[in-house]
């Protein structure tokens, strides 16, 4: 695709899908084409987000495998022979906001549960921002010392409560983050 978004002709030939010799017009607006980020958190999308990718954005991740996955990111673009000059991070997290840890796990739990249609409850509690704004506003930070530098959180709730849970969010956790 890169070399597509150059202007360029391109021919490929490969094990999965082969095409003659074409161009993209018109070229994309942004010289290079888009940014390409990469999702995933298994050893194959990290070896990708390190040859190819411009960011990385998994989900369901700790602090600490986000961390560990930024660091083989690096260590693979290294042995790769790419010099990253400018590299996006970001996280999307499960977030809801309730009196405490235990009563927003319940609402996380049953909504996530609901979603996915499997039980929720352990991967709610691991991997959401629960509770109140100081509770919720910790454990993006810790997503934040691991590296991250765009959090996208998903307000797990009832959806009527979904745009007062942002709300809150944006006027009561993100005033106590250290950005």
């Amino acid at each position: 695709m890169k070399r597509l978004w150059s202007g360029a002709r391109v021919e490929h030939r490969g094990k999965y899908f082969s095409f003659g010799e074409i161009s993209m017009q018109p070229t994309p607006r942004t010289p290079g084409g888009p940014p390409v980020w990469i999702g995933g958190r298994a050893d194959g999308p990290l070896k990708r987000a390190a040859r190819y990718g411009d960011g990385w954005m998994p989900y369901v991740v700790t602090p600490n495998r986000f961390a560990e996955g930024l660091d083989f990111i690096g260590k693979e673009a290294a042995r790769a022979g790419r010099q990253i000059t400018a590299f996006g991070s970001s996280i999307q997290l499960f977030c809801t906001l309730g009196e405490s840890v235990e009563a927003a796990h319940e609402v996380a739990a049953k909504f996530l549960s609901r979603r996915y249609a499997v039980d929720m409850r352990e991967a709610a509690r691991r991997y959401g921002a629960l509770g109140r704004p100081a509770d919720v506003a910790a454990k993006v930070s810790e997503y934040i010392r691991a590296g991250a530098r765009d959090i996208g959180i998903d307000a797990v709730t009832h959806p009527s409560e979904r745009n007062a849970q942002l709300e809150q969010f944006g006027k009561e956790v993100i005033p106590l983050l250290s950005l």
